[in-house]
């Protein structure tokens, strides 16, 4: 019986350690689209208005009227729903965030991870080539603790034309200045 109970509340401990906060949580995982899911599509095939929780490295913020814009280079997510480190530069969406509340400690090389609903691609620039971004316009935003020091982020803009000018350079294979 002490080992029953015991083990009863190892299993419940372990559990809450590993479980995502509770914005991030929702109500059917098997429902969430995938960031991979989204690239593989055609523009015209994105699922529209279909839930997602996709995460990063923020690398730009621009404010509108209506709404701020975040950069994020995409990263695979770890069971607790955190980003790990992103696997490519060139791997990136934005993020409406609606609630400016949400964004008050969130700065370039945050990690950050979104819940929300698919909208329509944007496009942008990045290094002066045109790329189209999966979009999602959110009110959930969870600021992860652990944030990249300025040292793993290089400047691969020569001419500072793009508003993005800083992404992520981690293990061999760093980013070199053109």
């Amino acid at each position: 019986m002490k080992n029953f109970l015991l083990s009863v509340i190892s299993v419940t401990l372990f559990s809450a350690c590993s479980s995502a906060p509770l914005p991030l949580q929702v109500q059917n995982e098997n429902n969430l689209v995938s960031f991979t899911s989204v690239m593989r599509s055609q523009v015209a095939d994105v699922p529209l208005g279909q839930q997602a929780r996709w995460g990063g490295v923020v690398v730009g913020k621009l404010a509108s009227e209506d709404f701020t814009e975040l950069e994020i280079v995409y990263a695979p997510m770890r069971n607790d729903h955190s980003p790990s480190k992103p696997k490519a530069a060139d791997l990136r969406f934005k993020a409406l965030v609606k609630n400016d509340s949400l964004l008050s400690n969130v700065d370039t090389g945050a990690l950050v991870t979104v819940v929300g609903e698919i909208s329509n691609p944007t496009v942008g620039l990045i290094n002066n080539r045109t790329y189209t971004y999966p979009t999602i316009e959110t009110d959930t935003l969870h600021v992860w603790q652990r944030d990249i020091s300025d040292s793993n982020f290089l400047d691969l803009s020569s001419d500072n034309k793009s508003p993005w000018i800083m992404v992520p350079a981690w293990g061999r294979n760093r980013f070199e200045r053109n």
